[in-house]
């Protein structure tokens, strides 16, 4: 089962650059995640109205039927991202 994590992010954000190459590094190693960025500024009144989005990097994961089953906010270390991924994957 795959399990989709959207990275709520937007150009302007720095947090948002700075956690790029630590989740990109992470998720190589998790296939089962299909990692897809949303640009907030683009997309306003989609995904991000409906996660009700506050805070820039937000990650939330859903599962096959879009329900979402996971949240974490901010500059996340590497340590925290593999816990987290393997958290949702064993639960799921």
């Amino acid at each position: 089962m795959t399990i989709t994590v959207y990275k709520f992010e937007a150009e302007w954000c720095g947090m948002c650059k700075a956690l790029e190459p630590t989740l990109m590094s992470v998720v190589k190693d998790f296939p089962s995640i299909d990692l897809k960025h949303i640009d907030c500024d683009e997309n306003p009144d989609g995904l991000v109205e409906l996660f009700g989005i506050k805070s820039l990097p937000t990650l939330i994961a859903v599962d096959d039927k879009s329900h979402e089953i996971g949240r974490i906010n901010g500059l996340v270390p590497k340590d925290k991202l593999i816990t987290w991924f393997q958290h949702l994957i064993d639960n799921i």
